[in-house]
């Protein structure tokens, strides 16, 4: 028999199911959970992060990088697997009741927290941090923004992934000359300046390893656009070779996207390619 914890609701298995797999499937569930939990804290710790801010980059470089390491996501996606596995099992469980009894309290209770926890994970597994693509962890950790664990009357932080995309329209505004979101982010607003130079002259990721990374989201796109000419010759840019005609900009989709190749026009006609980078 099993007895659903929530409700008090009990079930007898059928003859043929196997004896003592409902709870090993419950069990593998929770061991699959804590586990995660367990390494995502080693790792927190590990990095020296116990007595870090918040604000610190450290912790947000921490955050962007644990979605996309190996591990994490293996964890994530046999914890979806092992969720629909032991769901089934309970429902096909219920439906093969020898009493022909359906327990649609425990049926219903069940497909629910199934669902809402396979949004979880999900949302584990396919994080909506926007698209940046720099490598040096380094530069990132000495910045400190103006962030707090918790602010009244808010009882849970502010996630990161709504922190992350806050970060990059303030950053592009900034390149674009209005300093006045950035400086409402970061700790002490002198160091505006320094910030801008320290996300523009950031390296990225190859083109390569960018595209097998989600290069594209919900509000920006990383595009190719040819080089503006200026001053009756081509503008180079200092990382790129002289045979290479293309840079790679950051737009938001409001500005630029499939549908307008990233450029934007101004009053008088004329096309004007703005980029992050």
């Amino acid at each position: 028999a099993y007895q659903c914890p929530g409700c008090g609701d009990t079930m007898e298995c059928p003859a043929t199911f196997a004896p003592g797999l409902l709870p090993f499937l419950v069990h593998g569930a929770l061991v699959l959970t804590y586990l995660l939990i367990v390494w995502v804290l080693g790792s927190f710790a590990w990095r020296g992060l116990c007595c870090r801010r918040a604000g610190s980059g450290a912790y947000l470089w921490f955050t962007w990088e644990l979605e996309t390491r190996f591990t994490y996501r293996i964890i994530v996606k046999v914890m979806i697997s092992a969720t629909l596995l032991t769901m089934a099992t309970i429902a096909f469980v219920i439906l093969a009741d020898g009493s022909g009894t359906v327990h649609h309290s425990l049926l219903s209770m069940i497909m629910m927290d199934a669902l809402a926890l396979i949004i979880c994970l999900r949302r584990l597994l396919v994080a909506r941090t926007g698209v940046h693509h720099w490598v040096d962890s380094q530069q990132l950790s000495r910045c400190h923004f103006h962030r707090t664990w918790f602010k009244l009357p808010r009882t849970l932080p502010e996630s990161n992934d709504a922190f992350a995309s806050k970060l990059l329209d303030a950053l592009w505004q900034a390149k674009l000359g209005s300093k006045k979101y950035l400086r409402q982010l970061v700790l002490d607003p002198r160091d505006t300046d320094l910030y801008v130079s320290i996300f523009s002259n950031m390296p990225m990721a190859t083109q390569e390893e960018s595209e097998g990374d989600e290069a594209v989201n919900e509000r920006w796109k990383l595009i190719e656009m040819p080089r503006v000419e200026a001053g009756g010759g081509r503008a180079r840019h200092p990382r790129l070779s002289d045979g290479d005609q293309r840079d790679r900009v950051l737009l938001p989709r409001r500005i630029g996207g499939p549908e307008d190749s990233g450029a934007s026009s101004d009053a008088s006609g004329r096309s004007e390619h703005v980029g992050f980078r």
